[in-house]
C-alpha cells in the first residue's frame, strides 16, 4: 500500500501517545482490526490484530513504546504505517500523489548534498593540512626483485594520520599488500594507514604468466648475486656467466622455468632481432609510475596525492647473450660442420650430415631459452659454413646446397628432431638401394634411372609429408605452450591455495588454542560450580536447621506470650488490689487524722481538768 513509510521517530510525543493508547485499549482482535481499517486497502486483518494483542499481553498488558509495536513479527514498515495512519486519521495515499516530482526533487537535493559533503570532507583535510609522502626503495633494482613501497600520511604539524583510506596504483607490474594472513595482488589496491600513519606495499614486475612462490624465491636469490652498482654487462659478466651455467646444470628446473618465463616475455626484444649480441652493453630500464591518493571518509574524492617513478633494470638481454656464449662454448659446432664436409659428401648427403650435427647440438640443451639461443647460433654457424666451405663447388651445386641447407636449418628445433631424422634415414636407405644396383646392364640402368626419378618424386612426397608433420609439430608446440601456461596458472592457483590453506591452518591453530583455553576455563568453572553446589547444599542444611531453630524459638515465644498474658492478668489484679489497699490506707489515714484531732482535743480537755 504505502510507498512512504513511517518510523517511530517520525511521530511527535502526542501522536505516539495516541497510537499507544489506541493499541492498549483494544479489547479484542476484531475490534482492533475494525479500528485499523483503510478503505480499498489490504490492512492488518484479524490475525495480525491478534498477534498484536498477544505481544501486548507478553509485555505485561500494554505497549510502552512504538518500537515494541514495530518489532512485532509480521508488522513491517507498511503495516506499522497503516496502524499509525488509521489511529491518527491520516491518508497515506495522499503522500505519494506526486511521488515522481518528489523523487526528482529528492535527486536534485541529494546531488547538492553530495557536493556539499565532498566540500565538507575536503575542508577538514585542508584545515589539518593533510599530505601524502610516497617513498620507494631500493632504487634502482633488478627486474624480478621486490620493490618496497611506503606511504605516509601526516598533518601540517608532521603528526601521523592513522586509519586513513588510500588508493595506490601502478602503471607497470602488480602491487602486493598483506591483510593479516591474506595477500592481495593487483595493479591498484585500497589500503588503510596504521597507527603510525603509514602503509607498506610491495611492487613486483613478474612475467605475464606469473611465477610460483618457489620460482620467485629462487629467482630473487639468484638476482641477489648481481652487483647493484654494475652499469653494464661487462661489469656483470662473471655473474651472468654463472647464472647461465646454473641454468644449464640445474636438476630441479625451478630457476630454469623462472628464467624461461622472462625469456619468453622479452624474446621479441632480445632474440628475434636482426643484430645478435650487445643487448647488455647498457641495461634497459622498465619504468613504473606509482600514484597514491588520500580519500575522505566517504566517497572517492582525492584530498591529497603523491607520485613516484620506479626503475627496474632489465638483465634479460645481457643474460641471453651470456647463455648464448655458454652454449657455444659447450659445443664445437663449426668444427662438426667442417668434419662433415671433409668426409667427402656432397649434395643432399652433405645437407643430411650437417642437419644431423645440428640436431645433436640442439638435443643437448635443456630449457626454452637455451633452445632459442641455440637456434640463433645455429643459423650463424651454417651461414659461415656456407660462406667458407662451399667455394670449390660449381655454381649450380652451391646454389642448390645453399637453398637446401638454409631450409633445413630453419626447421631444426628440438620438437622437429624426430621428423628430420626419419627423412634423413629414408634418403640414406634409398641411396643405398640405388648403389646396390649400379652394376646392372645399361637397359636395367636406364630403367633404374626411371625408378630413381620415381623414388625422387616419392622423396619429394616424403618431404611434403615432413613439412605437414612439421606444421602439426608446430601446432603441438603451440598446444604444449598453452598447456604449460595452464599448468603455470594451476601452479599459481595452487600457490594461492597454499597461502589460503596456511592462513586457515594458522586460524585453526589459533582456534584450537582458544578452544583448549576454553576447555580449561570450563573445567575450572565446573570445579568452582561443584564447590558452589557443596556450599549451597551446606547453606540449605544450615537454613533448614535455622528454620527449625526459628520454629522452636517461635514456639517458645508463643509460650512466653501466654505466660506474659497470665502475668499481665495477675499484674492487673494486683493493681486492682493495690488500688483497694490504697483506698483503705487513705481511709485509715483519714481515720488516723480524725483520731489525732480527737486525741488533741482530749489532751486539751485533760489539761483543762488538771488545772
Amino acid at each position: 500500500m504505502a510507498q512512504v513509510y513511517l518510523e517511530p521517530s517520525d511521530l511527535s510525543p502526542a501522536q505516539r501517545a495516541r497510537v499507544l493508547a489506541a493499541l492498549n485499549s483494544a479489547s479484542s482482535a476484531p475490534a482492533l482490526a475494525a479500528a485499523i481499517e483503510i478503505p480499498g486497502e489490504l490492512d492488518i486483518g484479524v490475525r495480525l490484530a491478534q498477534r498484536l494483542l498477544d505481544a501486548r499481553d507478553a509485555l505485561g498488558g500494554r505497549f510502552g513504546t512504538l518500537q515494541q509495536v514495530r518489532a512485532v513479527r509480521l508488522i513491517g514498515p507498511e503495516r506499522f504505517t497503516e496502524i499509525c495512519a488509521a489511529v491518527l486519521g491520516l491518508d497515506p495515499r495522499r503522500w505519494i500523489t506526486r511521488l515522481g516530482d518528489f523523487t526528482d526533487r529528492q535527486a536534485q537535493l541529494e546531488g547538492r548534498l553530495a557536493r556539499l559533503a565532498a566540500l565538507a570532507d575536503g575542508m577538514p583535510a585542508q584545515r589539518e593540512g593533510a599530505r601524502v609522502e610516497l617513498s620507494i626503495s631500493p632504487q634502482p633494482l633488478w627486474l624480478g626483485q621486490a620493490l618496497d613501497v611506503r606511504v605516509s600520511c601526516v598533518d601540517a604539524s608532521g603528526r601521523p594520520l592513522p586509519d586513513r583510506r588510500l588508493t595506490v596504483t601502478t602503471s607497470n607490474g602488480a602491487l602486493e599488500a598483506a591483510f593479516g594472513y591474506a595477500v592481495s595482488r593487483a595493479a591498484g589496491l585500497t589500503v588503510r594507514t596504521g597507527a603510525d600513519g603509514s602503509a607498506r606495499l610491495t611492487l613486483r614486475l613478474a612475467p605475464p604468466h606469473g611465477l610460483t612462490a618457489e620460482q620467485q624465491a629462487v629467482l630473487e636469490g639468484a638476482l641477489d648475486l648481481f652487483d647493484p652498482q654494475a652499469d653494464s654487462a661487462v661489469d656483470l659478466k662473471p655473474a651472468l656467466a654463472a647464472l647461465a651455467q646454473r641454468y644449464s646444470a640445474e636438476r630441479a628446473g625451478t630457476l630454469r622455468a623462472a628464467l624461461d618465463l622472462y625469456a619468453r616475455q622479452y624474446r621479441d626484444v632480445f632474440l628475434d632481432r636482426l643484430n645478435a649480441g650487445g643487448a647488455g652493453v647498457g641495461f634497459a630500464l622498465e619504468t613504473s609510475v606509482l600514484r597514491v591518493d588520500l580519500h575522505a571518509a566517504e566517497g572517492n574524492a582525492s584530498l591529497a596525492h603523491a607520485v613516484a617513478v620506479a626503475h627496474h633494470r632489465n638483465w634479460v638481454g645481457a643474460w641471453l647473450d651470456a647463455l648464448g656464449a655458454h652454449v657455444a662454448d659447450q659445443a664445437t659446432l663449426e668444427a662438426a660442420f667442417a668434419g662433415a664436409g671433409q668426409r667427402g659428401s656432397s649434395g643432399q648427403r652433405l645437407v643430411d650430415d650437417l642437419v644431423a650435427e645440428a640436431q645433436v647440438f640442439v638435443a643437448r640443451l635443456p630449457g626454452l631459452a637455451a633452445q632459442w639461443v641455440a637456434q640463433q647460433r645455429l643459423d650463424g654457424a651454417m651461414q659461415r659454413y656456407l660462406a667458407r666451405e662451399t667455394a670449390q663447388l660449381d655454381l649450380p651445386t652451391r646454389q642448390a646446397l645453399h637453398a637446401q641447407l638454409a631450409g633445413a636449418a630453419a626447421q631444426i628445433t628440438p620438437e622437429h628432431r624426430g621428423t628430420l631424422a626419419a627423412v634423413a634415414q629414408a634418403r640414406a636407405e634409398l641411396a643405398a638401394r640405388i648403389d646396390q644396383v649400379g652394376d646392372v646392364s645399361g637397359v636395367l640402368a636406364q630403367e633404374m634411372r626411371g625408378l630413381h626419378g620415381d623414388v625422387l618424386a616419392r622423396a619429394e612426397d616424403v618431404s611434403r609429408t615432413a613439412a605437414a608433420v612439421t606444421q602439426q609439430a608446430a601446432q603441438v608446440q603451440a598446444d604444449r605452450a598453452a598447456v604449460s601456461a595452464d599448468r603455470q596458472h594451476v601452479e599459481a592457483r595452487s600457490a594461492q591455495f597454499d597461502v589460503q590453506y596456511a592462513t586457515f591452518t594458522t586460524q585453526y591453530n589459533d582456534f584450537s588454542t582458544r578452544y583448549d583455553g576454553f576447555v580449561l576455563d570450563y573445567d575450572s568453572f565446573r570445579a568452582d560450580y561443584g564447590r558452589f553446589t557443596a556450599d549451597y547444599d551446606r547453606f540449605r542444611a544450615d537454613g533448614a536447621a535455622l528454620d527449625a531453630r526459628l520454629s522452636a524459638a517461635e514456639a517458645d515465644i508463643g509460650g512466653l506470650r501466654t505466660h506474659t498474658s497470665a502475668l499481665d492478668g495477675q499484674v492487673s489484679a494486683l493493681g486492682t488490689s493495690a488500688a483497694r489497699l490504697d483506698r483503705r490506707i487513705a481511709t485509715l489515714d483519714a481515720q488516723r487524722t480524725d483520731l489525732s484531732r480527737e486525741l488533741g482535743r482530749l489532751r486539751t480537755d485533760v489539761d483543762t481538768i488538771r488545772r
